[in-house]
């Protein structure tokens, strides 16, 4: 009788593979031959479930926006806790060892796989766009956001601001470290709020 194949076991097999191959040699290793050396299969057998190596870097950013959605959904976006928003957005910015290699191999998908990729990229951003638009619109509902002030234009201020801290840690950890991207961001919601909102009637 045929030995019975968990596939979803063999899916998290190979993704470990390829965050062992990152770990070790960074986003431009990855390859279907290196990662399915790395799980102990055949290029074949791996091609199974991943055809390209496009394919292998889509599915573990998507395995690390999951993770990253569990985390948000623990916090309350409802809080009126400054932090709370700071937190939320954080989690957005590969502000840790971990994180920036996540961050590197998502640099790789947009450089080296955009055009087979684009809905995936599409999907992910969306993802962020969506986290922050609902912290801010929560923060609106509190009346801690300044009046006179667009949810989508400052939705789409803070999108930019977590970019462009995103690549920084990347490129410059040493100067952009997790203090200061807490910084940043506590300093750009306390531009945007209202100090003493009134009370809940």
């Amino acid at each position: 009788m045929p030995r019975l194949v968990n596939h979803a076991e063999q899916h998290e097999r190979i993704l470990a593979a390829l965050w062992e191959v990152v770990d070790e040699s960074g986003a431009d290793a990855v390859s279907v031959r290196n990662v399915a050396a790395k799980a102990g299969m055949s290029k074949s057998s791996l091609a199974h479930y991943y055809p390209s190596v496009g394919d292998l870097v889509a599915a573990a950013i998507e395995q690390v926006m999951d993770s990253s959605q569990r985390q948000l959904a623990r916090l309350d976006l409802d809080d009126p806790d400054p932090e709370t928003l700071v937190r939320a957005l954080a989690l957005a910015v590969p502000d840790t060892p971990a994180r920036r290699r996540q961050a590197q191999l998502w640099l790789h998908l947009a450089a080296d796989h955009a055009d087979d990729h684009r809905a995936t990229l599409y999907r992910l951003n969306e993802r962020v766009a969506d986290t922050i638009t609902s912290g801010l619109l929560a923060w609106q509902e509190r009346g801690r956001l300044q009046p006179g002030r667009s949810v989508e234009v400052e939705a789409a201020r803070l999108h930019a601001l977590v970019d462009g801290l995103s690549l920084q840690v990347v490129t410059e950890p040493k100067r952009m470290t997790s203090a200061r991207v807490r910084q940043v961001l506590t300093r750009h919601i306390a531009d945007i709020s209202v100090e003493d909102p009134p009370a809940a009637g």
